[in-house]
């Protein structure tokens, strides 16, 4: 017995020894000898706090999770929206880790929305709504998908969607269906649509519908015919309006006001009005001013931009008191980017500037600096109360920090002269260790921010054109945009 287990054994170490000197079986196939993995930054033995090995030709690569996020775009009290260096954009949770990315956003969460909408990708050449997501990252609606064939805007917390029932050689027709976007529960549907209206959402009284029927939020629903609007009990709706500026579809016809939908905010009435009527104002020969319907204690604020010999800012409540009086030391208003905005009050604060010291910080109705002028860029605060601050760092209303991503680690030191495997003639980029770039006599400077290589000055002539890249490294070998450039030995 004792012979037989000592073969046995025999036999089991044997076996494993076989095992472990044996070349490994590969689960995944054939290797791609043409495009070889991508170093994984783990195997690289630097952590995205490594300061190198004090090798000047070792790239330090980054090891950090937020390194493609270039910054939070908006923040709530449980979801944050965040943008990717290639325009893409992404979810991420309150404790920092990434939910879902890699869509395209249209419109992102709001008071009366707990979904965000999706636009198709630039590819498509298509415009408006493609998807509905929620804040877990899944898709709720897409068109395209169980026969929905067009999503409107999101509007006064619903969400119109024409979804096909039948297809027919004489056409298609439709279910037109309401949502709401509080939870996706359906409020409404009209039957037998013989085409999609592509116009078609809430205005700011509720309403919405075509040149035969018009519906509000709640789905009541109004026919139109002889010239007027009748609703299920057979009442005519027929007033005619008079004003100035083009009416709204309940202005128009006299129908009952609509209970629950969003703050209106009519600058073009009574607000114009107020601010025409302040004297600083109306001599101005350069002037804007926006309102927020926002949480504030005040109620709605004015912010006012002023300029004649200088620029001035100053704030107005509802009834024309001045809050802020006009100050060239306090400006509420961006002029950086391709468009100029001024800023709204939301939970009583607005981002302003201090000119003196070049930074931003919050303000209150009065003028008073809440929360200190100490950062490079700021968003006003979302309906939930918080804020993003030099692009990657969330705070609250009290300026407490509540995530901050902004340590993405080292750059890649991609110092050496790469040469482009597949162009016909020879092409160079020459990276300097000091994140400068050159090709062609021209140059520029770099970043690399997880695979999208960051590149600032560079010609349109140049071999890469100014803007964000896609960037992936394989040891001494660069594939960017899909384009592979292997680092040349005799420098």
């Amino acid at each position: 017995m004792k012979k037989i287990i000592c073969i046995f054994l025999s036999i089991i170490v044997i076996f494993l020894f076989t095992a472990c000197s044996s070349d490994p079986i590969s689960l995944g196939g054939e290797s791609d000898n043409e495009n070889p993995p991508i170093a994984d930054s783990d195997n690289k033995g630097n952590s995205s706090n490594d300061k190198g090995n004090g090798n000047d030709n070792a790239s330090t690569v980054q090891n950090n999770k937020y390194a493609n996020i270039q910054k939070i775009v908006a923040a709530y009290d449980d979801i944050y929206i965040y943008m990717n260096y290639d325009g893409t954009y992404g979810l991420l949770s309150t404790d920092g880790n990434i939910i879902y990315e890699g869509f395209n956003l249209y419109q992102p969460f709001s008071e009366f929305s707990n979904y965000l909408a999706c636009q198709y990708d630039k590819s498509a050449m298509k415009m408006g709504v493609s998807s509905i997501i929620d804040k877990k990252g899944n898709t709720v609606l897409a068109v395209g998908e169980n026969n929905v064939e067009f999503i409107s805007d999101i509007t006064q917390g619903r969400i119109l969607v024409y979804k096909m029932t039948d297809e027919r050689p004489s056409g298609k027709t439709y279910d037109l269906i309401c949502y709401s976007a509080k939870d996706m529960s359906k409020i409404f549907t009209l039957s037998d649509q013989d085409e999609i209206n592509y116009y078609i959402d809430f205005d700011e009284t509720g309403y919405s519908g075509s040149d035969d029927v018009c519906f509000d939020i709640h789905g009541n629903i109004y026919e139109y015919k002889y010239y007027s609007y009748y609703d299920s009990n057979g009442k005519e709706y027929a007033k005619q309006y008079t004003g100035s500026f083009s009416p709204t579809t309940s202005e128009r016809y006299g129908l009952p006001k609509v209970t629950g939908i969003e703050p209106f905010v009519d600058t073009y009435g009574a607000w114009g009005d107020l601010v025409r009527s302040y004297s600083e104002y109306s001599n101005s020969y350069n002037k804007d001013y926006d309102v927020g319907a926002t949480k504030n204690k005040l109620g709605q604020i004015a912010t006012l931009y002023m300029k004649s010999t200088s620029e001035w800012c100053a704030t107005m409540d509802i009834n024309g008191n001045i809050l802020m009086a006009p100050t060239k030391d306090i400006m509420l208003k961006d002029n950086s980017g391709s468009a100029a905005r001024l800023y709204t009050f939301s939970n009583d604060l607005c981002c302003a500037y201090q000119p003196s010291s070049d930074l931003w910080g919050y303000v209150d109705p009065y003028g008073n600096w809440i929360i200190a002028p100490k950062y490079n860029s700021v968003t006003t605060f979302s309906y939930s109360g918080y804020a993003v601050v030099d692009d990657l760092v969330v705070i609250n209303t009290t300026g407490k920090i509540v995530l901050d991503i902004s340590d993405k680690g080292d750059i890649h030191p991609l110092e050496g002269k790469y040469k482009s495997s597949g162009a016909y003639f020879a092409t160079y980029l020459t990276f300097s260790k000091d994140g400068t770039i050159a090709t062609s006599g021209i140059t520029g400077t770099y970043e690399v921010h997880g695979n999208s290589l960051v590149v600032d000055g560079l010609g349109y002539n140049s071999a890469l054109n100014d803007g964000t890249h896609t960037f992936e490294q394989s040891g001494d070998t660069l594939i960017i945009n899909g384009d592979r450039w292997v680092l040349q030995e005799d420098q």
